[in-house]
């Protein structure tokens, strides 16, 4: 029975219950003789009732209490009651991590992550000098409290070594059945398979607290104990920027050594892993340099700011503009924060407090995002890039009429369109706004500058100098300034400022006119500029507001699906022991990390979602005939893709996933007679709209990044294939982009950024050889990626762009007949064939990046 405020237990006195777990209750208590409270931990009945654990608890008792260090909560006594167990310990006037994440809105700032990993390391390594592991490091177990003295840091503690285990007595059970005791979801692959931990155990957990801090997520998500079991046994450690982009992509290796499989693989000690920690989430790439050109506009709430190109600014405001653009990864970043965050949005109109869009333009490069800025899981420093773009923008010496709000709109759009030319093509890569030739770049034309007021000197608050001492660099806490519940940049954080508040906008003197304006803004200049449909100046829907209705977790609505594949895995067909299934490879080690389907006909041709929960695959009848099936990513939900088929397909080939339309397919369908033809399809199997290419064979289809266009291999009758591609929309012919006639090149595949193609060319000579070739997206220099001989096939792109993936039975490591896995970098290096799977497997087409 719980315990109530009044009770008394050895002497204690309860005040109120602090929670409770696996083991027992925790109450507040007053100590029955010295002026103070303590923590005491009441163990369950059945637990006290074991004699063979109530020694070995005693024992262990013992052992903590003679740790003494200033991250780990002491243990004060121990003791038995009434036939149950307890003991006291220091009493932390705080939260939990678990709460301090929930408090912040899921996402804790990097800098305060690397604080808590760093204190924590501090104290498990102290517990393993004294022989001693931890076994349950999770954020439940990791106390926060306000530091005593306001320039110190953030205190933070370790507790609850009630199940830690000595190193030296030779014995990691806690009950007489070896159960494990440890929480799943940070328990380390020895621990779930009751093998005998040692310190690296507790430095596993200790990676997986650090992934749950940065991105709010467990690393193996799922229904039931069994997905955390499998992805701790099976699956590669997850990738914190998958989940969170703007982090320095460093910290995906730190994790991921920190939770190897192998303990051997690990590092050496907590505190060498804690350093590694605090180097990676500092060490940010270097952004694409000035000059930029930069437009902000609050959506909904203002007019648009800017245009500001940094040629006209100081050297210390560039440097300061371009570090802020470094440490969010502005270019880096996704169209819509919101979709990261797990928000479901409207176009480019999200919901929350104060949305903005930026967009930056340096040389081709085009970053562009749209944020909230009341929204937890955004940069820590996106504030601050937002302040320093409408204090170093132009002040116009006179506010616009309200008559020309919306001229002033388009032509500020057009200037960042024109300023740094070649203008941005439509689709993924639009502008904000319409190009406006007119108004060429000054530096291009060497006309002067536009008159503009000069730039006023940064506030201190802006100072590069002002991140210092033990703040939070980059959220606006710095040395004296307190830290709000749920730690910097929580919902509830203030916006505080060294030396006082922060200055009023320069929006704010012109609020007489802003209010007069407002309605015509909001209604005439932010609709137009976000709208979906086609409205004047627009290419028609934007890709990015597809994207955000697509592709929001947790998947396209009606498919199965399961968490986001990591980059680092592909799918690919293998066929063993007479049968063809689709599995899930580790491109780093080449293991097979889980089997997705069984069926006994062929499963063989898979195809990834714009998001990577779901897969699409052909299932190979007897005849031959080949039907589209779908499963999540964790093998769940498998079934037809379609309830009927669209019209006229009797048999279809591997489609082509549309990148910012999830819900739109291409598809090539075969007739009972035979005929290929071309469709835009929606998932459901309704059909959009027919292309009439006029081959007689089509297949291999791919999409270009934007949507727009399709490239695929084609022929009439005898002839060798060539490549072409057609406007998505049908409103274009076929254009031929390869030769074809001596050749047949086929299985043609976009790159992710939509600059080049991958194919495969095999020579109409009889030798049975064929390469992958890379050229660009106009068909203009092609060059020969992974010569050699063998019959190279089914190029298949990296996310990132930097590898493909191919089958080849060329000669390899393996040294066994048929088609294997291999992988190439784009430049052409690092040629290598994935290990082998069982002796008689086959590998086929795989899936690896967008199509």
């Amino acid at each position: 029975m719980p315990l109530a405020p009044g009770e008394t237990i050895a002497g204690y006195t309860v005040v109120r219950p602090l929670g409770s777990g696996g083991m027992g209750a925790v109450y507040l208590v007053r100590h029955p003789r010295l002026p103070r409270y303590d923590a005491l931990k009441l163990l369950r009945s059945e637990l006290s009732a074991d004699p063979d654990f109530a020694r070995r608890f005693l024992r262990e008792a013992d052992v903590v209490a003679g740790l003494s260090h200033r991250n780990i909560v002491s243990v004060l006594d121990r003791g038995e009651d009434d036939g149950q167990l307890w003991l006291t310990m220091q009493y932390v006037d705080g939260i939990d991590a678990e709460q301090a994440l929930e408090g912040a809105g899921g996402l804790l700032p990097a800098e305060r992550v690397a604080h808590i990993v760093t204190e924590v390391a501090a104290a498990l390594d102290a517990a393993h000098r004294a022989h001693l592991i931890h076994r349950d490091v999770k954020p439940a177990n990791i106390l926060l409290s306000p530091a005593a003295d306001e320039d110190d840091p953030e205190q933070v503690f370790l507790t609850d070594f009630g199940i830690a285990k000595s190193l030296e007595s030779g014995d990691t059970r806690l009950t007489r059945t070896g159960a494990v005791v440890a929480t799943f979801d940070y328990a380390s692959p020895e621990q779930i398979e009751s093998r005998s931990p040692d310190a690296r155990s507790d430095i596993y957990s200790l990676g997986c607290v650090l992934f749950k801090l940065l991105t709010g997520r467990v690393p193996f998500p799922g229904p039931g104990v069994a997905a955390a079991i499998h992805g701790h046994l099976q699956l590669p450690p997850p990738r914190p920027t998958s989940l969170v982009p703007w982090l320095a992509p460093g910290i995906d290796d730190v994790v991921a050594r920190a939770m190897a499989k192998d303990p051997a693989d690990r590092f050496p000690t907590c505190r060498a892993m804690a350093a590694a920690t605090a180097r990676a989430l500092a060490d940010f790439p270097e952004p694409p340099g000035p000059p930029y050109t930069v437009l902000l506009a609050h959506t909904g709430t203002g007019p648009v700011v800017g245009p500001m190109i940094t040629d006209s600014l100081s050297q210390q405001a560039t440097e300061r503009l371009v570090d802020l653009v470094r440490r969010t990864r502005f270019f880096d970043l996704p169209e819509n924060i919101h979709e990261v965050a797990g928000r479901t949005t409207t176009g480019h109109r999200p919901r929350g407090g104060r949305p903005v869009t930026i967009e930056i333009r340096s040389g081709q490069r085009v970053g562009r995002v749209a944020a909230d800025l009341d929204e937890a899981r955004r940069p820590a420093t996106l504030d601050a890039l937002v302040d320093v773009i409408e204090h170093l923008s132009p002040t116009p010496d006179h506010p616009p009429a309200p008559a020309t709000v919306l001229n002033d709109l388009r032509a500020a759009q057009g200037v960042i369109a024109a300023a740094q030319a070649p203008p941005a093509p439509t689709g993924a890569g639009a502008s904000l706004g319409p190009t406006v030739r007119e108004a060429p770049h000054p530096a291009r034309t060497g006309a002067p500058p536009p008159v503009r007021q000069p730039p006023r000197p940064l506030p201190a608050y802006l100072s590069p100098h002002v991140t210092g001492g033990t703040g939070y660099a980059g959220t606006g806490y710095g040395p004296g300034q307190p830290v709000p519940p749920g730690g910097p940049g929580g919902p509830d954080a203030p916006r505080a400022y060294p030396g006082g508040t922060a200055p009023a906008p320069r929006r704010g003197r012109l609020l007489l006119v802003a209010m007069v304006i407002l309605v015509l803004v909001v209604a005439a200049g932010t609709v137009w500029w976000f709208s979906r449909d086609g409205t004047p100046g627009s290419s028609g829907s934007s890709s990015a507001s597809q994207t955000s209705s697509s592709t929001t977790p947790p998947g396209i609505p009606g498919l199965p699906a399961a968490e986001e594949l990591p980059s680092a895995t592909l799918v690919a067909p293998r066929s063993q022991d007479g049968n063809t299934d689709l599995y899930l490879l580790d491109t780093g080690t080449g293991s097979t990390t889980l089997r997705l389907t069984s069926a006994p006909e062929a499963d063989t041709a898979p195809l990834l979602s714009p998001d990577r929960r779901t897969i699409a695959y052909i299932q190979k009848s007897a005849d031959g005939r080949g039907s589209l099936r779908v499963v999540a990513t964790d093998a769940s939900g498998d079934r037809p893709m379609f309830e009927t088929p669209p019209p006229g397909c009797g048999s279809v080939l591997r489609p082509a996933w549309n990148p910012v339309d999830g819900r739109q397919l291409a598809l090539v369908c075969i007739d009972d007679g035979g005929g290929h033809s071309l469709h835009i399809v929606d998932v459901d199997g309704t059909v959009v709209r027919d292309l009439d290419v006029g081959f007689d064979v089509v297949d291999d289809v791919s999409f270009s990044h934007d949507g727009s266009t399709l490239v695929f291999w084609a022929r009439n009758g005898s002839e060798g294939s060539a490549l072409f591609k057609v406007p998505a929309d049908g409103s274009g012919d076929p254009v031929q982009l390869t030769a074809g006639g001596d050749a047949e090149d086929a299985d043609a595949v976009w790159s992710p950024d939509g600059q080049q193609i991958a194919f495969r060319r095999a020579p109409l000579d009889g030798s049975g050889e064929s390469d992958i070739l890379v050229m660009n997206a106009d068909g203009s220099g092609a060059r020969t990626l992974a010569g050699g001989p063998g019959f190279d096939q089914d190029p298949s792109w990296s996310p990132e762009g930097d590898q493909i993936a191919f089958k080849s039975n060329r000669s390899g490591p393996s040294d066994r007949d048929g088609n294997h896995l291999w992988l190439v970098r784009t430049d052409g290096s690092d040629l290598r064939q994935l290990p082998a799977g069982p002796e008689g497997a086959d590998d086929s087409a795989p899936a690896w990046g967008p199509r």
